[in-house]
């Protein structure tokens, strides 16, 4: 038996009526979003454009932290000084690294660091402005401490050579030039929720003076020199080295090969 042919399907009128409908309401949508896309950008005076894309760069290992010292701590305490000017000799990601342990370091398989928290809060980070550091790119860094056996690592934040607007924001002469900067930050909501979310900021300021007093005795040992700055507008710091609002800069700290 000869076979039929198939039977060509047809689509209702009635059902392209909603088709044409979204299809329309659709290009409407998108002719107005430009529409006032273009409205706004001449009032503004500015080409309004789509975000940029951000570059995701992987975090640079640090080298592993030495537990052992050219001087004693009793030295180190009797040698401590601070030290404001700086010879234009680059610093090493050895020498970087050890300072960024020494100030929120782990050192203990549950989470223990060098500096003492209440109630274990840990509500200090450490950022660091790199400008003259050998093998590493100028810019903001944040310090991730890891694990104890895991190598402890820091994360580019902000790129580019920074040290023109945050030291217009310091305000010293001590950060105008030095190979590089860290900042004490602190959390205080961290510390709250320690505290069942009752307010303990002075815990916070005390913590970064113990993490800044082993910097200092750090420093002693790696023959670099380095100065404590909290005489500034937080914000403004903050502003200048893209430090999240929530977390309050409390310190300042050059540091690089003292000048003799």
């Amino acid at each position: 038996m000869p076979k039929k042919a198939p039977t060509k399907k047809t689509v209702h009128p009635g059902r392209l009526v909603p088709l044409l409908a979204i299809a329309l309401i659709l290009s409407l949508s998108i002719f107005a979003y430009f529409t006032w896309l273009k409205s706004e950008s001449a009032k503004s005076g500015k080409t309004v454009e789509a975000p940029a894309t951000i570059e995701v760069v992987a975090p640079v290992n640090l080298p592993k932290p030495s537990l052992t010292s050219r001087l004693s701590l009793e030295a180190a305490l009797q040698a401590r000084r601070s030290r404001r000017d700086f010879t234009s000799d680059a610093l090493n990601l050895r020498q970087v690294g050890q300072m960024l342990w020494s100030a929120q370091g782990i050192t203990a398989d549950w989470g223990g660091r060098t500096a003492p928290s209440a109630k274990s809060a840990y509500p200090l980070t450490v950022y660091l402005a790199a400008y003259n550091v050998v093998d590493l790119a100028s810019g903001i860094y944040k310090y991730l401490p890891g694990k104890l056996e895991a190598a402890h690592q820091i994360q580019l934040v902000k790129k580019g050579d920074l040290r023109q607007p945050l030291g217009e924001a310091i305000g010293q002469n001590a950060a105008a030039n030095p190979p590089a900067l860290l900042i004490i930050v602190g959390d205080m909501e961290i510390m709250a929720k320690a505290f069942d979310n009752v307010r303990h900021d002075n815990n916070v300021y005390l913590e970064a003076g113990h993490a800044a007093q082993n910097l200092y005795l750090e420093a002693e040992s790696l023959k670099l020199g380095m100065v404590t700055i909290a005489g500034f507008d937080g914000a403004k710091v903050a502003k200048a080295a893209g430090i999240p609002e929530s977390e309050t800069v409390i310190y300042a700290i050059p540091f690089g090969v003292p000048k003799p």
